[in-house]
């Protein structure tokens, strides 16, 4: 392939000119008046023959010389052929062109997108032949082609692809390819010419798991590159909130994490806007690394706060990732609901020890303090369990079908559980409620109620995970800590086949489990086995730093910061206090009239879904004015990396065994793409002085 094509052409015209030459400059007769030619004509026949040579080989070299600066000027492209050809006019073709609009398209290059130079590229392959089928995908987080089947009207798909822009999202490679290729697959016969187009910046973070295998195999595939030669620096937030749970009254730390693609470390500030707040700060970000930025703040109110963090004084490749919305959750203290039979003016007891340990603390007067709110265990109140932080569970009998549901369905919704077992009926309920919880429940462990034969002595703490969070704040001291422990374990224990190891917290000497904790989704299910009234647990000093940092790790997850992708699918229950989907509405960046999907009342709840994520912000679900729930949305952090992936990569381990091209539009534009036409120009450049030097010996 050549660059300038028109320069072959004139170079084939101006082959003639040696040859014109040749023929103008051929030696002539001439008369010479001699009495005697004998030895005349000898050296005229040797001279004679020495020019003839001299002057095809003059001849030869010349037209090289032209024929060479001819291929100079037409800057060829070795192995560029496309596999693919833009004036295709064969009829009988089947072609799916796909354009790529994520948001790293949206990076400038050259004063333009690099979406604006794909659909420069895309629209030259939707021309050619009106009886071709041709079809267009725009490729974003899903696959969103103009007609169902590929269709002879250009002139739609021509219109569809000027309407199209950058969208706020992803792109989806195995997504689009799956689509193109049952596209391809379902029309036509099926010896019939397939050809697919791809027109993207092929980035590494979305392609490197593409695989063409989900295209016919009788499919041409062409690959048209429209990233720049040179990846440019872009830096990005890719993701913004508050570390853990957000009180009232207590210091809250914004986590800013900070995306640097660039070859160097960059010094960034960030302003972080939550309601009349503005908060800013700044750092120092490392090269091809996540950098996370912190500010402590305090929070001004309970409910919900929202904003955005906002990179300034920053001017990179793409602006989309600059800004990022926050929604954070600030809670009054914490709350915990303690389901129990025993009555709390029972002292002591298992369920007054728990009590003190989760909030062994006093409110004073003008302050919040922990609070546990006690439930009866025959038929606990929905509404306090739904709204508190943690459910704590000791001495509550045996559970009835409906509890256990009730209790099921808030661990999956991310209640987490703390269940203190002692008695034969745990066994049973811990049983019931792995299996009303289902598959998303793993157990390292199956709890029974202990033999006759099992000795009545104490037991203490053969094996303790040292790592986990209830036992590594004791540091060096853990020994001290956990050594005069006695206790008779509640139940015996046995591992399961599907439990993970690491879920056991502490192991007993006679082997039973002491704590174990699976989590589910956001929420989690801990197990202290223990029977704490004949256990000196409580005594000990490291009995509530014990239970207290069980009980934050388990709150640890249901705060994590949750957010939505933009262009992602959203499946996500309301909270637990909203039972019904009446009156509900969801506030976007756009307002309410925006498409937000709808809500679909649920044996656990209120569902919202959302088949794709819409433009990034804030979106509220609000009932009578009243925030029930707030969540942000975001671009997808892997879009700000521009590092592109190499056209081996997909000719050597990505082609699936297909026919396929890749063309760069860089290679076309970038005079240093390919430096072949340097040998022709010095090819060119020999030739000429070679016929000088021949001309010099040669000279008569």
């Amino acid at each position: 392939m050549f660059v300038h094509a028109w320069a072959i052409s004139v170079g084939a015209a101006a082959l003639g000119l040696p040859v014109l030459i040749h023929w103008l400059t051929r030696p002539r007769p001439m008369r010479m008046g001699l009495s005697t030619i004998r030895l005349v004509q000898e050296i005229v026949n040797q001279r004679r023959a020495r020019a003839r040579i001299r002057d095809w080989l003059i001849l030869l070299l010349r037209s090289a010389a032209v024929a060479l600066l001819a291929i100079t000027f037409a800057r060829p492209l070795f192995n560029k052929q496309p596999m693919v050809a833009t004036d295709d006019d064969d009829g009988s073709a089947i072609r799916v062109v796909v354009v790529d609009q994520s948001i790293s398209m949206g990076a400038l290059s050259g004063g333009a997108t690099l979406f604006e130079r794909a659909r420069g590229v895309a629209a030259a392959h939707l021309q050619g032949s009106p009886d071709r089928r041709t079809n267009l995908i725009l490729a974003g987080a899903r696959a969103r082609p103009i007609f169902d089947a590929p269709q002879s009207n250009t002139g739609a798909l021509r219109e569809g692809l000027s309407n199209a822009a950058v969208r706020p999202e992803r792109l989806n490679a195995v997504a689009v390819i799956q689509a193109a290729g049952d596209m391809l697959a379902r029309s036509g016969e099926e010896n019939a010419r397939r050809q697919l187009v791809i027109v993207s910046d092929f980035q590494r973070s979305n392609w490197a798991s593409a695989d063409f295998s989900a295209i016919p195999k009788n499919t041409s595939i062409q690959l048209e590159s429209v990233a720049a030669a040179q990846t440019h620096s872009n830096l990005a937030i890719v993701a913004a909130g508050v570390s853990g749970r957000a009180e009232l009254g207590r210091p809250g730390l914004l986590e800013i994490d900070i995306g640097n693609y660039s070859p160097a470390p960059r010094t960034v500030e960030v302003d972080i806007t939550l309601e009349q707040a503005t908060y800013r700060v700044q750092g120092v970000c490392l090269p091809g690394v996540k950098t996370t930025l912190t500010r402590e703040i305090e929070f001004p109110h309970e409910g919900w706060l929202t904003g955005e963090a906002r990179l300034v004084n920053l001017d990179d490749a793409i602006s989309l990732d600059n800004n990022r919305a926050v929604a954070v959750h600030v809670r009054p203290a914490r709350v915990y609901a303690l389901i129990t039979r025993e009555s709390a003016d029972r002292r002591p007891s298992a369920s007054y020890y728990v009590d003190r340990a989760l909030a062994p603390i006093e409110a004073r007067a003008g302050q919040s303090a922990e609070r546990v709110v006690r439930c009866d265990a025959a038929a606990p109140d929905v509404g306090t369990l739904a709204s508190a932080d943690l459910i704590a569970i000791v001495r509550p009998g045996r559970f009835t079908q409906e509890v256990v549901g009730t209790l099921a369905g808030l661990l999956r919704r991310g209640r987490p559980l703390l269940y203190v077992a002692s008695e034969t009926a745990d066994a049973t309920n811990l049983k019931s409620l792995a299996e009303a919880a289902g598959t998303g429940l793993s157990m390292p462990v199956e709890f029974a109620p202990p033999t006759s034969n099992r000795p009545a002595a104490s037991y203490y703490l053969s094996e303790v995970r040292e790592s986990s969070r209830p036992f590594r704040a004791f540091g060096d001291r853990l020994n001290d800590a956990v050594r005069p422990l006695r206790s008779i374990p509640g139940l015996v224990s046995r591992r399961t086949e599907n439990g993970l190891p690491e879920d056991i917290l502490a192991t007993y000497s006679d082997g039973s489990a002491c704590i174990v904790m699976s989590r589910m989704g956001d929420g989690a299910l801990a197990v202290l086995n223990i029977d704490l009234t004949r256990s000196n647990l409580p005594q000990l000093p490291a009995f509530v730093p014990i239970l207290g940092d069980l009980a934050a790790d388990m709150l640890v997850q249901r705060a994590s910061r949750q957010t939505l992708t933009c262009g992602e699918s959203v499946a996500a229950y309301l909270p637990v206090g909203v039972a019904t989907a009446e009156g509900v509405r969801i506030v976007g960046p756009q307002g309410q009239d925006a498409q937000t999907g709808a809500f679909a009342n649920d044996p656990q709840g209120v569902l919202w879904r959302w088949e794709s994520a819409g433009l990034p912000g804030v979106y509220r679900v609000e009932r009578s004015g009243e925030t029930l729930m707030a969540m942000a949305c975001g671009v997808s952090g892997d879009e700000s990396d521009l590092r592109v992936l190499d056209a081996s990569v997909f000719k050597d381990r990505l082609a699936g065994g297909r026919s396929l091209g890749f063309r760069s539009a860089a290679d076309a534009d970038d005079g240093d793409a390919d430096q072949s036409w340097w040998w022709f120009a010095a090819a060119c450049t020999a030739c000429m002085l070679t016929e000088v030097a021949v001309l010099r010996m040669t000279r008569m």
